[in-house]
C-alpha cells in the first residue's frame, strides 16, 4: 500500500480517536478496536469538488471487541446493550456505526451492507492485524444475497413510478430523497461489478462509471435522468436473474471458517 500523506496519516488518527472516545462515551472503556473509518466520499475516490455539489453525509464507522474475560460472568455484553452503538448526526456531533465484533460477523452472515468495510482501502481507517486476517478472506462473504440486499438498498431511492415503466403517477409532491442520487449510482455498480468479477473496489477508478457519478455530484445531470438510468440498470441485473458463479448465500465453508476466526480471536489475542 502507498505511503499516506500527512493528511491522511492525521484522519487515520483522528477515525481511531473518534470511535475510542465514543465507546468510552458509551461505558465501553476495555473494548480492543480493531477497525475504524470515517465514511465518506473521499474513500470512494468520488469526493465532491465543491460546498454546491450533492454531497454524502459522512459517519464514523467502528468494530471493537470485548476482552474474553468480561463474557465469562453473570452480566454478558450481549445482556446489557448487544454491543451496538449507533447515533445519528447533530450540529455538535457526526454520526456513528460501531459493533462488537460478535454482531459485526453475524451482519456479514445475513449479507448486511457492512461488508463494504472489509473492502475500503483508501483513506482514514485504522486496521488492526486481526481485522487484516478477516479482511484477507473478504471475498468470500460475497454472495447473491448480499448483491441483492445492495441494489435493494439502492432503488429505495427511486420514486414509486420510476420502479415499474407502467406507473406514470407525478413524483415531485410525494417523494422524500432516502440518500444522495450519486450513492444510489455507486450501490449499483457495486452490484453490477460483484456480480460480473465476483469482488470489486470500493475505491473507484478513473473511467467512464467514476465520470457518470461525478456528473451527478456536480449536479450536471437533470434529476429523471438519473432515475431513469438507476431503474434501468437495475432491470437488467434482475433479468441477469444472478447468472453468476456467486453462491446463494453464505456457504457452510465461510460460516465455519468465521467462527473458527472469532474463537481464536477470543483466545488469542484478547
Amino acid at each position: 500500500m502507498q505511503e499516506q500523506s500527512p493528511t491522511l496519516q492525521y484522519q487515520h488518527r483522528n477515525s481511531k480517536l473518534k470511535v475510542e472516545s465514543f465507546l468510552q462515551s458509551h461505558n465501553v472503556s476495555n473494548g480492543i478496536l480493531l477497525f475504524a473509518c470515517y465514511f465518506n466520499d473521499e474513500i470512494f475516490n468520488i469526493l465532491p469538488p465543491s460546498k454546491e455539489s450533492q454531497t454524502r453525509e459522512g459517519y464514523y464507522a467502528g468494530v471493537f471487541a470485548y476482552p474474553t474475560e468480561s463474557w465469562m460472568g453473570l452480566s454478558t455484553p450481549r445482556d446489557l446493550h448487544r454491543g451496538t452503538f449507533t447515533t445519528s448526526a447533530s450540529e455538535s456531533s457526526p454520526s456513528f456505526r460501531v459493533y462488537e465484533i460478535y454482531n459485526f460477523c453475524h451482519l456479514l452472515l445475513d449479507g448486511a451492507s457492512v461488508f463494504e468495510w472489509l473492502f475500503v482501502d483508501h483513506g482514514p481507517l485504522y486496521e488492526s492485524d486481526v481485522w487484516i486476517s478477516l479482511k484477507s478472506q473478504r471475498d468470500t462473504f460475497l454472495n447473491c444475497n448480499s448483491v441483492g440486499k445492495v441494489l435493494g438498498y439502492a432503488i429505495t431511492n427511486l420514486p414509486f413510478e420510476f420502479k415499474d415503466k407502467k406507473k406514470k403517477k407525478k413524483w415531485d409532491n410525494n417523494y422524500q430523497q432516502k440518500m444522495p442520487h450519486h450513492e444510489m449510482l455507486r450501490l449499483i455498480g457495486i452490484a453490477e461489478e460483484i456480480v460480473t468479477t465476483g469482488t470489486y473496489s470500493a475505491w473507484i477508478v478513473e473511467g467512464p462509471h467514476r465520470e457518470n457519478i461525478l456528473s451527478i455530484v456536480r449536479n450536471e445531470r437533470e434529476v429523471e435522468q438519473v432515475f431513469a438510468e438507476a431503474r434501468e440498470r437495475a432491470a437488467n441485473l434482475k433479468a441477469q436473474k444472478w447468472e453468476t458463479h456467486l453462491p446463494d448465500n453464505i456457504t457452510p465453508q465461510v460460516r465455519a471458517f468465521l467462527g473458527q476466526w472469532l474463537v481464536k480471536l477470543r483466545i488469542h489475542n484478547i
